[in-house]
């Protein structure tokens, strides 16, 4: 992949990479991305999902960019979706920093959600939340006949 060139995935595919420092990236389907080179790695999330999985004993982080906000996922599992004026951050593993557009840093573990929304005056604003996904135990039985 030539670093700073887009990758768009269409609507039945994905990509999944593995980043010299042992990142594994998977970039979800009808998403845009570009990987920047650098001393660390860097991919600029335009649109879309991305996974980011990196392993224990993996140096240093990586690090999505959007436009609200810079993730840095340094261990563990992270999601980012990014959706209009809108990123959210979905840490299923490990700890994950996100540093918004004006400087203020937030730090997210595991089964926390962080919502990043472009305000009215370009400010970006960040709510937390705990992940709450919920599967039902049994699947409901038949419905009662009319008349019983």
């Amino acid at each position: 992949i030539v670093a700073e060139r887009r990758i768009w995935t269409c609507p039945w595919g994905a990509v999944a990479l593995r980043l010299a420092d042992g990142t594994r990236l998977q970039i979800d389907r009808d998403s845009e991305a570009a990987v920047a080179c650098g001393r660390r790695p860097q991919v600029d999330l335009i649109r879309g999902t991305a996974f980011v999985t990196r392993d224990r004993g993996t140096v240093g982080s990586a690090v999505l960019k959007t436009a609200q906000a810079s993730i840095e996922v340094g261990q563990g599992l992270a999601a980012v979706v990014v959706d209009g004026d809108r990123t959210v951050v979905e840490v299923a593993e490990g700890e994950t920093s996100i540093i918004a557009a004006g400087g203020v840093t937030t730090r997210i573990a595991a089964g926390q959600v962080a919502i990043l929304e472009t305000d009215g005056d370009g400010g970006v604003q960040v709510r937390q939340g705990r992940l709450e996904w919920q599967l039902p135990d049994e699947s409901p039985g038949p419905a009662p006949a009319a008349g019983s």
